[in-house]
């Protein structure tokens, strides 16, 4: 049982590492995250945190980190351009910063490997075959090899399969 800052019984969260550690500044909590975010591009600190939280090499982790921190950059200049840009095209950077945040999370899991023959999407949007007038109709598709299907096997440990179609109702 946990207690929330009421000081009242609050239902466990559930957490990747058994260890959990509370920081708080008075940073925005958008920019607090992206500082936090940024630490991992150390490339130093990487490699100490997979050797210490998920028992890699040293050798290992120097690899899996000079695969990873392009991706944080990247997904960190996404965000910050999403965050300064035009609210109606904001999607777009935000999606692209996602997109680099879920192969870094697939470079931490078991799919590792897969990641560098698979770094394309994975989802395709046929939005110019309909004529919808409301975005939450909208389909997207996702496919049996891309990075967003190794992010949904590394997340679930169940391949996604093909031909999966959500609305964005769903999303």
């Amino acid at each position: 049982m946990s207690w929330n800052f009421l000081g009242t019984a609050a239902a466990s969260p559930v957490h990747r590492y058994p260890e959990v550690y509370s920081v708080f500044t008075p940073l925005d909590p958008i920019e607090d995250l992206l500082v936090m975010i940024d630490s991992f591009t150390s490339t130093e600190f990487l490699t100490g945190l997979l050797v210490q939280r998920h028992a890699l090499t040293q050798a290992q982790s120097k690899a899996r980190s000079r695969q990873i921190v392009p991706h944080i950059r990247t997904a960190i200049r996404f965000i910050h351009q999403s965050l300064s840009g035009p609210p109606e095209v904001a999607f777009l950077p935000t999606y692209y910063a996602f997109l680099n945040l879920a192969k870094v999370y697939v470079l931490l899991g078991p799919k590792h490997a897969d990641m560098p023959r698979q770094r394309f999407h994975g989802a395709s949007y046929k939005g110019f075959e309909k004529n919808s007038q409301n975005l939450l109709t909208e389909e997207v598709e996702l496919h049996e090899r891309g990075a967003l299907p190794l992010f949904y096997e590394t997340v679930t440990r169940v391949p996604l399969g093909a031909g999966l179609r959500l609305k964005m109702s769903e999303v």
